[in-house]
């Protein structure tokens, strides 16, 4: 390993030291090159690293075409929140504005048809933030989605004159770009979106000087096209699947802005003694972009975040073990006026395995390149120099990859071969391992799901695991980023926590009569049409805080399905259920201790229909379902949401029972999670919930329930919900 010279401008910090190593797997053919930064800004100390961060210049980049008009419903059920998309992406914008230092500058940019900037970058002091929080006030739903415009608009912010001249007196700053939609492209440009991005970016030598972001909400995106441009731009692509989704993707987006420490991030790697035959001998893999030199490879790398890691593999197979590599890292810190380098001498014969954790991370990184490169293969994403074919609607036209559910199988396989028995060994691996084996493999295991969700989902993680950056809390596999960053975890927990705390927005929609969540309407809803006051504090006059759109929750199904009994072939209708039946579990018989039947006001809900043979599960969007490969999902992921005719939902409590697989119950053929399950926290399991996975606490609420519960069936009217975090906290009775 070694150290390269801190650079001049602060040649004492012992923080500013940057290290460049290199090892080879245990075979001598695999190559692993890992840039190490600093773990802290200079001179930061504990939680003050936040405080000694790089400046920023923001630009958020917000569409506003005539769909971000539509209302959310309150993650976790059906209940309509009265506010739309376009009003909680302003809340983001709002958290991020109001996270910001008097140092860093932001900028608003609206696009619909054409662009317009509703704040050119101002600096955030106490007055600038009030103008900033005004212009993202003001945007309102217009017409439709033009994002070359916008992104243009964007980019024009950094080549403004006056830009220019505040720059050459505060040079050392980070700046970003922070683009969301809704949607596809109504309008391109004549030569391309990507040829005209590709060429800005060139002119204007704004390559690795500013970071494009973007964000796809919902499911109708051209994602292939934004992962394009982030891709450009050396920044993130998230996939915001639902409002649920968008407070942890902007959190995470913005902290680890806040935590760069580099950008401009390259490596070239040459071969010893003049030779310049070097892609012949050896291979990129992760989906880098690379470019041939005089002298051999350059390979362009991400922005480098404090605490982080950048890990690059080289596949060396044509590469005699007495060859000599030289390899140079190039990277330019936010606070240093020049680029930096540094070198290494490489002989694949000196380089072993020194122990088992260099030869286990050797594997782990070779495998994480291996599932970028295989999402980037099986889509057909490549460095291009134009746009992903099928622009528009047609991008929502691709069927599933022939052969990807066979090559991510074929992924898990050689990595359960490859990988120690001991977890504990290899733990950033088998977190990469669940997640391949879970969502990565639903995405592709049939078109309703891959059309749906999928095709985005696979994009965005790749994205992620090339950038090394956690992007969310949902995806185990991301939670291995960032965790060494003091920066980095105390910016997002700032963020996070100002998210769900800032005054919830004033509904620009107003509400539908509200629905139900668990079954009928919240206490804390407005009877329909009622007048919105404003919002004085965090949780709203429609009984949700914002942490609600920054997590999920669970509901129930109709009395018209049938429940299986312990014997394992009669049923019952779920409407004609009471206490006392025995019915069928994976655990073996379980006896029903209560039924939650609420009614539901106007007798229309919103709810997913899964049919399996003869078998008819109708069911609320987000009520945890397990899938035929065992995972446990929420309805909405794999089927379309409609109104049918419902008078009234319910839910089950069963026998008490330590294992979770207790509480499960097969209704229209699918087994669905039920009430007090056990699983009251978890980040990757889709049936936690701190109220309806404690069985202590369900049991609880039902037993004092009021009026009548004839044979253990106890109604409802709804849910109640806490105040401090807008989830549902108890039921509301009749």
């Amino acid at each position: 390993m070694v150290a390269i010279d801190p650079p001049p401008y602060n040649a004492d910090a012992d923080t500013q030291r940057l290290t460049l190593s290199a090892v080879t797997d245990a075979t001598g053919k695999d190559l692993l090159i890992t840039i190490t930064p600093p773990a802290v800004p200079d001179g930061a100390i504990g939680a003050d690293a936040k405080l000694k961060r790089a400046p920023v210049d923001f630009v958020l980049t917000i569409d506003i075409s005539g769909s971000m008009g539509e209302t959310v419903k309150i993650p976790g059920d059906t209940e309509q929140s009265g506010l739309s998309v376009l009003d909680i992406v302003k809340h983001a914008a709002k958290t991020i504005i109001t996270s910001m230092q008097d140092t860093d500058r932001v900028a608003v940019v609206a696009f619909s048809t054409d662009a317009k900037t509703a704040l050119g970058l101002t600096q955030t002091d106490s007055a600038g933030k009030a103008k900033a929080l005004d212009a993202i006030e003001k945007l309102r739903p217009d017409d439709t989605t033009n994002i070359w415009e916008g992104l243009k608009t964007s980019l024009n912010q950094f080549k403004d004159l006056s830009n220019m001249a505040y720059l050459a007196q505060n040079p050392k700053r980070l700046s970003s770009i922070f683009l969301l939609t809704d949607g596809l492209p109504t309008i391109a440009p004549p030569r391309g979106h990507i040829p005209m991005l590709t060429s800005y970016m060139e002119n204007h030598k704004l390559t690795g000087q500013v970071t494009i972001n973007t964000f796809g909400f919902g499911y109708r995106l051209d994602s292939r096209l934004l992962h394009s441009m982030a891709a450009i731009g050396r920044g993130t692509f998230g996939f915001i699947a639902d409002a649920g989704m968008v407070g942890t993707v902007f959190v995470h987006a913005v902290a680890n802005a806040y935590a760069t420490y580099a950008s401009n991030v390259e490596i070239d790697i040459q071969l010893g003694e003049g030779k310049e035959d070097v892609g012949k001998v050896l291979e990129v893999i992760g989906g880098f972009e690379w470019a041939r030199t005089a002298a051999g490879l350059k390979v362009f790398m991400n922005p480098l975040q404090y605490g982080q890691s950048r890990d690059l593999v080289l596949k060396t197979s044509n590469l005699p073990s007495s060859e000599l590599l030289i390899i140079t890292a190039r990277f330019k810190p936010w606070d240093s006026p020049e680029t930096i380098s540094g070198t290494q001498h490489v002989t694949l014969a000196n380089y072993p395995p020194q122990n088992p954790s260099d030869a286990i991370n050797v594997t782990y990184h070779e495998y994480r390149s291996k599932f970028v490169f295989s999402v980037y293969d099986i889509l057909d994403i490549a460095m291009r120099t134009e746009d992903p074919p099928g622009f528009g609607y047609q991008s929502q036209r691709i069927p599933v990859p022939k052969g990807a559910r066979a090559r991510f199988e074929g992924l898990v396989s050689e990595m359960e071969a490859a990988l120690p028995a001991d977890k504990t060994l290899a733990a950033d691996a088998y977190a990469l391992l669940e997640d391949i084996r879970g969502q990565i493999l639903l995405a592709v295991s049939d078109e309703t799901m891959f059309r749906r969700w999928g095709q985005h989902y696979l994009l965005s993680m790749a994205r992620a695991h090339q950038r090394q950056t956690c992007i969310n809390f949902k995806d185990v596999g991301l939670q291995v980023y960032g965790r060494g960053s003091t920066l980095f975890v105390a910016c997002r927990d700032e963020i996070d926590a100002l998210f769900d705390n800032l005054p919830p927005p004033k509904p620009a929609v107003v509400a539908p009569p509200p629905a139900m969540a668990y079954g009928g309407r919240s206490r804390f809803a407005p009877a329909a049409g009622a007048q919105q006051q404003p919002q004085s504090s965090r949780v709203s006059k429609l009984g949700f805080s914002m942490a609600s759109f920054n997590s999920r929750a669970n509901p129930c199904f109709a009395g018209s399905c049938s429940i299986l009994l312990a014997d394992g072939t009669s049923s019952l209708k779920v409407s004609d259920l009471y206490a006392g039946v025995r019915i069928k579990t994976p655990n073996g018989p379980r006896k029903v201790e209560r039924v939650v039947k609420t009614s539901i006001e106007g007798g229309k809900v919103e709810m997913c229909e899964i049919v399996k043979g003869d078998s008819k599960l109708v069911i609320t969007p987000w009520h945890p379902i397990r899938h035929d490969d065992g995972r446990w999902i929420f309805p909405v992921d794999v089927h379309d949401v409609r109104i049918v005719d419902c008078d009234a939902v319910y839910s089950i409590l069963l026998q008490a029972d330590g294992d979770s697989d207790a509480h499960g119950a097969y209704i229209g053929g699918t087994l669905c999670v039920t009430l007090g399950h056990g699983i009251k926290r978890s980040e990757h399991d889709r049936r936690a919930h701190p109220f309806l996975g404690s069985y202590s606490d369900v049991h609880k609420a039902l037993m004092n329930a009021t009026g009548s519960a004839e044979r253990g069936v106890v109604h409802a009217a709804g849910v109640e919900r806490s105040e401090k975090t807008g989830l549902i906290n108890g039921f509301e009775w009749k």
